[in-house]
């Protein structure tokens, strides 16, 4: 996206920082957002009463923040799922309301958010983040069709287990790790760059005709079991 200006919200992610580098080596203006110090703006999109002014167009978003909270489902309780929606959904929506006008501005705007393969497949011990990332992939869905018209596209990656600090406590040992890795059909858990790629795609445009999609970035997992 040379010549534009992407929204980057969660910026301190592992796969955000990927993509920062794929979209500013090709001149593309960032505006990062962060809980972090370090970016544009220091921001908790849940919990900050007002969030920074954006530019006056912007051609692309993606939204970072999530969860991975993973427990029998009589563990999880009440305020486990609302913690979960409340970032991945709440503040996704929160950042929509803020940004569409500066979207609707570009002649072809795109907003990518990160589901999980755990909404679109039946995994245990996920029932909190997959009924909170099933939202997000509805809210987008849903937006697609609303502003398909306005030329603003919605689609969703869906990562199974990648190499981030958010899931540190998944592959902190060489036996968990190795159990992982066998998990997934091309033999090994996701990297940073993988999902990074793909949300480079959706924003660019060699995505101009795709909307309101999910793209499994998973190895196969969701189809292979």
């Amino acid at each position: 996206m040379t010549d534009s200006t992407v929204l980057v919200v969660g910026a301190g992610s592992a796969i955000a920082q990927d993509l920062s580098t794929r979209l500013g080596d090709r001149g593309t203006r960032l505006v990062q957002w962060s809980r972090q110090e370090g970016f544009d703006a220091v921001v908790d999109v849940v919990a900050d009463e007002s969030l920074p002014d954006l530019p006056e167009t912007l051609e692309g978003l993606v939204y970072f923040p999530g969860t991975i909270e993973l427990a029998p489902f009589p563990r999880l309780d009440m305020g486990t799922f609302r913690r979960d929606w409340e970032i991945n959904v709440g503040g996704l929506v929160r950042v929509l309301h803020h940004a569409i006008g500066s979207l609707q501005k570009s002649e072809a705007a795109s907003v990518v958010g990160v589901s999980t393969v755990a909404a679109g497949h039946g995994l245990g011990f996920h029932a909190s983040i997959a009924a909170a990332k099933a939202g997000v992939e509805g809210l987008m869905r849903t937006l697609a069709a609303e502003y398909a018209p306005r030329g603003v596209r919605f689609n969703c990656v869906a990562p199974s287990l990648t190499e981030t600090p958010l899931a540190s406590g998944l592959i902190d040992s060489d036996a968990k790790r190795k159990r992982m890795d066998d998990r997934h059909p091309l033999g090994r858990i996701g990297r940073p760059r993988d999902v990074a790629a793909a949300i480079d795609y959706l924003l660019s445009d060699d995505a101009s005709w795709v909307t309101g999609q999910v793209l499994a970035v998973d190895s196969g997992y969701g189809i292979c079991h």
